[in-house]
């Protein structure tokens, strides 16, 4: 029995479940993470549901923007409550967040996925979690190209992925077009997407028959042949295939 006997039974407990222990609050929680324009008092749900407890030390850790936060005489360190933006994070986006720095929590690699790389990302940012910013920024320049990530990039001002994400854009769709409406710099390069094709085919069309004309000129016995006009001719073609 005892502490020892306890911390020994913690380490035989599997990743996931040491994390959930860790985030227990009889576990020596020592602050609280609160999130801003939510009290608990509205819609009759209580305070808990949108709060949670965690360890100061680790967000110190690993977060500069933490760590000036709660030193001593900075209001959040006298309440040991940190106010979370909703733009930053939800409640359930910061938990996921908060679990992959806690020990034992396992390959940050693994757990940043194509579906939590941006709110991670959003996050990490933020709170200026380099490794885990880093690990983020991989993932969406390998995840699909989308004008959903394509808005994201232009918000975050991520001009690598942006300019990866135009490139790899596959085909638009009225939503597509409908959720850029509100980004008029997305709108643009989006629409550009879509213009450009249409006019290199139009391009591709007209030198195509310029090249038939020209063939059934050199063809005619009223023309002699112009074997430098066909290869100019030609050789534009070829340029815009």
């Amino acid at each position: 029995g005892g502490p020892r006997s306890s911390a020994r039974a913690a380490l035989l407990l599997p990743p996931g479940s040491r994390a959930r222990r860790a985030m227990d609050p009889g576990l020596g929680t020592d602050m609280v993470f609160r999130f801003a324009g939510q009290d608990g008092a509205s819609d009759g749900k209580s305070d808990e549901e949108f709060t949670f407890r965690g360890h100061s030390l680790i967000v110190r850790m690993v977060s500069p923007v933490f760590d000036a936060m709660l030193k001593a005489g900075m209001a959040e360190q006298q309440q040991m409550t940190v106010n979370i933006d909703a733009q930053v994070a939800s409640k359930d986006e910061f938990q996921v967040f908060y679990n992959l720095l806690l020990p034992f929590s396992g390959s940050v690699k693994n757990a940043v996925t194509a579906a939590n790389a941006e709110s991670l990302f959003r996050i990490s940012d933020f709170y200026q979690v380099k490794q885990l910013r880093a690990q983020c920024l991989r993932m969406l320049l390998m995840s699909p190209h989308t004008v959903g990530k394509l808005i994201f990039a232009h918000k975050t001002g991520l001009a690598d992925l942006y300019a990866t994400t135009l490139r790899g854009l596959g085909p638009v769709s009225t939503g597509d077009i409908e959720l850029a409406k509100d980004v008029p710099q997305v709108l643009a390069d989006v629409a550009k997407t879509l213009v450009e094709p249409a006019a290199k085919h139009r391009k591709l069309r007209d030198l195509r028959m310029r090249v038939n004309r020209l063939s059934a000129e050199l063809d005619s016995a009223a023309l002699p042949p112009s074997k430098k006009m066909a290869t100019g001719v030609l050789a534009e073609v070829l340029e815009h295939l």
